[in-house]
C-alpha cells in the first residue's frame, strides 16, 4: 500500500509571517500617523492658543498704549493751553517791552546820526522811501544833468536797507510769521529792483554823454565808494585791445569774441559789496554768496556826439533813457551760438575768508531764482593778493563768489551756558567747527557772547572778520555777516545735510529750541553723542542738560558787558562734559519731550538684532510739552523754577532761541 505524501507547512508559515509583519508595520505606521496627527493638532492648538494669547496681550497692550497716548495727549494739550494762556503771553510781553526800549534807543541813535534809512516795519515810510527814489530817478532821466553822487548815495542806502530787511526776514522765517516774511521779501524785491534800475539809468546817461565822462587815456569812466565800484569802457579810440582793465577798481574782463574790440559796444563792470538777489527768492539757496556780487554787461551804445566848430549835435534815442544789453553770442557757420568763455579777474575785499584753494563762482539764474555754477570754470585764486580769476560764458547776469551752504555742517561739540560769573543775563554759545581736510578751511572754535538781545563774536579772531569780532550785533545780523565773510552757521531751510542722515523735523526743532531757550539761563545745554546714532531718526533728537542749576535770582551784576573777553569766558566755563553723572539726558519728539534714564546703545529682542538707543523715562517722571515744563516736573518745585525764569533776561533768552533756530544744532 503506497503512502500519501505529507504537505509541507514551511511555505505557509512564511507567508503568514510576512502577512503578519505587513499588518504590524501597517498598524505601526497608522499608530505613528495617528500620533503625528495628534501632535500636529496639539501643536496647532498650542500655537492657536499662543496666537490668541499674544493677540489678546497685544490688544490689551494697544488699548493701554492708546489710553496712555490719549491721556498723554490730553495732558500735554492741557499744558499747551495753560502755557499759551499764561506763560507765553508774559514772556512775549516782557520781550516786547524790552525790545521797544531798545528800539527807542536805536531811533534816537539814528536821529543823532542823521540816518536817512527808512523804518523797515513802517509800510508808509518804506513806500515813501521807494517813491522818492523812483521819482528822483525819473526826473534825472529827463534832464541833461544827472548827479551820479546822488545815485551812489541812493544805492548805498538801498543796500543798507536790504540788509536790515534780510535780518528781519530771517527773524520772521524762524518765528514762522508768514505774513511778515511776505512783507519783508516784497520790499527786498522792490529795493533790489531800484538798485539795478538806478545803475542802468545812470549808465544810460553816462553813455549818452560819453564825451563828458570818458577818460581820453583809456576810454573808461570809473567811480567807487564803500558800497559800489563802477567801471564802463567803450572803444571810442578804436584801439585793438584784448582785455578791459579797470585799474582803480581792480577788475579785468577779456574780450573773448574775435573782433569784439572793434564793435560799437560798451563793457560795464559793477561790484556791490552785498548780495542783493538771494533773498528775492523764497527758495533756500544751496550756495552762500561770499562778499557781494559782480555785474558784467555788454551794452549797445547810443550814437556818438557830432562835434562842429561851435556845436555838439547829440542824437536822442531810446538808449538815452534805458540801456540795452547785447547777448554774449557769436555767429559760426551762419548760426548764432554762445560766445567762448571769457576770462574775468577780480580783486576781492580783504574782509573775506577764502577757505578753498579754488573758490567757486556762480551766476544768478533769474528765471529759477537761484545761483548756478554751470558755464563757469578755471577758477584760480592768489591768496596773498586776494585775486580770483575764472572763465565764464555768463557776461549778462550777476556773478558771485560762492560756497556750499553745508560747508560748516557736522560740527563737533556745542553748548549754550549761562555766564553767571559776569552777571545776570549773560550766556555763551560755543561751537566746535568740523575738521576740514584743507588747511585754508580750518577755523578756530566759535564763541558768541549773548546779552540783552545782542551778540558778540569773540572767536575766531581772524583779521578778515575784524569788522564783526567784538561788535554787539543782533543774533540774525551776526550770523548773516559771518556767512557773508565765509563762516556760514545759518542752516535754516536746509532739508538734508548729507546722504546718510536727514536734518531733524522742523516742528521738532522749533519746539525743542523754544523750551531749551527758556531754561538756558538756569543750566548748560550741550550735545549728546547718542543723537547721531542711526536709530535716532529725524523725528527724534537727544541733548544733555546739566543737573546743576543756576538761580538767576541769586546772580549779581559783576562785569561791564564790554569788559568780558575770551580769556574771561574760558577761565570761568568748566562744564565737565565727560562726567556723565553731572548730566541728564533729554529726548525731543515733534510735540513733546522728556528726561531719560542714562543709556547706551543695546541690542534687544524687539530690535531684531539691530542696535538701538533705549528711551526709558525715569520713574516718577513723564513726557511734557517742552523742556521748561519737564524741568519743573523733575525738580517738583513749579513756583521756584517759574520765578527763576521770570528773573531771567528775556531778550537774552530770545537771542538764544533765534541762534538755535538758525543754527539747528540738534541736527548734528
Amino acid at each position: 500500500m503506497s503512502r500519501r505524501p505529507v504537505a509541507s507547512n514551511t511555505g505557509t508559515n512564511k507567508k503568514e509571517e510576512r502577512k503578519n509583519k505587513r499588518l504590524m508595520e501597517q498598524k505601526r505606521k497608522e499608530e505613528e500617523e495617528r500620533l503625528r496627527r495628534e501632535e500636529e493638532e496639539r501643536i496647532k492648538r498650542e500655537e492657536e492658543e499662543e496666537r490668541k494669547r499674544k493677540e489678546e496681550a497685544e490688544r490689551i497692550r494697544r488699548e493701554k498704549e492708546l489710553k496712555r497716548q490719549a491721556e498723554e495727549k490730553a495732558r500735554i494739550g492741557a499744558e499747551k493751553f495753560e502755557y499759551l494762556r499764561t506763560l507765553e503771553p508774559k514772556i512775549k510781553k516782557k520781550c516786547r517791552e524790552c525790545a521797544e526800549q531798545l528800539a527807542q534807543e536805536e531811533d534816537w541813535k539814528r536821529f543823532v546820526e542823521c540816518n536817512n534809512l527808512p523804518k523797515i516795519n513802517d509800510r508808509v515810510d518804506m513806500n515813501n522811501f521807494i517813491s522818492y527814489w523812483i521819482d528822483n530817478d525819473n526826473i534825472d532821466k529827463d534832464s541833461d544833468y544827472r548827479n551820479l553822487n546822488d545815485d551812489f548815495i541812493h544805492i548805498k542806502e538801498g543796500v543798507e536797507t536790504i540788509k536790515q530787511l534780510e535780518y528781519a526776514y530771517l527773524e520772521a522765517k524762524v518765528s514762522g510769521d508768514e505774513e511778515k516774511k511776505e512783507y519783508f521779501k516784497h520790499y527786498i524785491d522792490k529795493i533790489s529792483e531800484c538798485i539795478t534800475e538806478t545803475i542802468d539809468d545812470a549808465t544810460a546817461h553816462i553813455m549818452q554823454y560819453f564825451d563828458k565822462y570818458l577818460s581820453k587815456d583809456n576810454d573808461q569812466f570809473v567811480k567807487q565808494d564803500q558800497t559800489m565800484k563802477y567801471g564802463i569802457w567803450t572803444n571810442i579810440s578804436k584801439n585793438l585791445i584784448r582785455y578791459v582793465e579797470y585799474q582803480p577798481i581792480k577788475i579785468s574782463v577779456e574780450l573773448a569774441i574775435k573782433g569784439m574790440g572793434f564793435q560799437e559796444i560798451a563793457v560795464r563792470a559793477v561790484q556791490i559789496d552785498h548780495d542783493i538777489f538771494s533773498y528775492t527768492s523764497f527758495k533756500p539757496q544751496n550756495l552762500v554768496v561770499l562778499g557781494g556780487i559782480i555785474l558784467i554787461d555788454i551794452l549797445y551804445i547810443p550814437p556818438m556826439v557830432h562835434v562842429t566848430d561851435e556845436w555838439k549835435i547829440r542824437q536822442v534815442t531810446d538808449l538815452a533813457y534805458r540801456v540795452k544789453r547785447k547777448p554774449y553770442t557769436q555767429v559760426v557757420d551762419n548760426q548764432e551760438v554762445d560766445g567762448p568763455p571769457a576770462k574775468v579777474q577780480i580783486t576781492l575785499p580783504s574782509d573775506l575768508i577764502i577757505r578753498n584753494e579754488k573758490p567757486s563762482v556762480a551766476w544768478w539764474n533769474e528765471k529759477e531764482k537761484c545761483w548756478s555754477k554751470d558755464g563757469i570754470s578755471g577758477s584760480k585764486f592768489e591768496n596773498e593778493e586776494k585775486v580770483i580769476s575764472f572763465l565764464t560764458t555768463h557776461l549778462t547776469c550777476p556773478l558771485a563768489i560762492v560756497y556750499e551752504n553745508t560747508f560748516d555742517t557736522d560740527f563737533g561739540r556745542w553748548f549754550v551756558t549761562p555766564l553767571y560769573q559776569a552777571g545776570k543775563g549773560f550766556s555763551v554759545l560755543y561751537i566746535e567747527p568740523k575738521k576740514q581736510e584743507d588747511s585754508l578751511a580750518e577755523i578756530d572754535e566759535i564763541y558768541i557772547l549773548i546779552h540783552n538781545g545782542k551778540c558778540k563774536l569773540l572767536s575766531p579772531t581772524r583779521k578778515e572778520i575784524a569788522h564783526i569780532v567784538n561788535c554787539w550785533l543782533g543774533p540774525v545780523e551776526l550770523l548773516r555777516e559771518m556767512a557773508k565773510s565765509g563762516i556760514n552757521l545759518i542752516f535754516e531751510g536746509i532739508e538734508t545735510k548729507s546722504e546718510e542722515k536727514d536734518m531733524k523735523l522742523e516742528e521738532l526743532e522749533r519746539n525743542a529750541y523754544e523750551g531749551l531757550s527758556l531754561i538756558s539761563s538756569m543750566c548748560t545745554i550741550t550735545n549728546s553723542k547718542l543723537n547721531s546714532h542711526p536709530s535716532i531718526g529725524k523725528d527724534l533728537a537727544l541733548a544733555r542738560i546739566s543737573k546743576n542749576l543756576t538761580d538767576p535770582l541769586t546772580v549779581k551784576d559783576m562785569k561791564d558787558k564790554d569788559e568780558i573777553d575770551l580769556a574771561f569766558i574760558k577761565n570761568n566755563i568748566n562744564c565737565s562734559f565727560e562726567e556723565t553723572d553731572k548730566w541728564d539726558l533729554m529726548v525731543f519728539h515733534p510735540d513733546k519731550c522728556s528726561f531719560l534714564k542714562p543709556t547706551e546703545p543695546t541690542i534687544s529682542e524687539e530690535s531684531n538684532g539691530t542696535e538701538i538707543i533705549p528711551l526709558q523715562i525715569p520713574e516718577g517722571l513723564q513726557t511734557h510739552l517742552n523742556a521748561f515744563i519737564a524741568l519743573q516736573d523733575k525738580y517738583q518745585d513749579y513756583s521756584k523754577v517759574q520765578k527763576m525764569l521770570e528773573a531771567s533776561n528775556m531778550l537774552t533768552l530770545d537771542s538764544v532761541k533765534k541762534l538755535l533756530l538758525l543754527i539747528r544744532p540738534l541736527s548734528f
